[in-house]
């Protein structure tokens, strides 16, 4: 996460913001506070599992790969690539 707001980020419910070294979020009015709580905990907890993700990828495709390849199970272990690969790219911007 090179260029983001370095975490861990944390929710503060009194001012309604998320905090990391800045101010990230600002949790404005949702449909109910469980769901105010459940959006703001999700984005919170972002740095981790993008972290979290990176190893997941790098791990996936420098291991896992050459061994589900060879077992024929690539077409299974794809997607799940393409997933994460999708979700890394929203998040550091290469895609909206």
């Amino acid at each position: 996460m090179s260029e983001f707001t370095p975490g861990p980020w944390r929710y503060y419910s009194r001012e309604n913001q998320i905090q990391g070294e800045f101010l990230v979020a600002h949790i404005y009015e949702q449909p109910t506070e469980k769901i105010k709580l459940l959006n703001a905990s999700l984005i919170a907890a972002a740095p981790e599992m993008y972290e979290a993700l990176q190893i997941a990828l790098k791990l996936i495709t420098d291991s896992y790969s050459r061994i589900a390849m060879d077992e024929g199970y690539w077409p299974t272990v794809k997607p799940i690539v393409a997933q994460i690969d999708a979700a890394l790219a929203k998040a550091d911007g290469r895609r909206v």
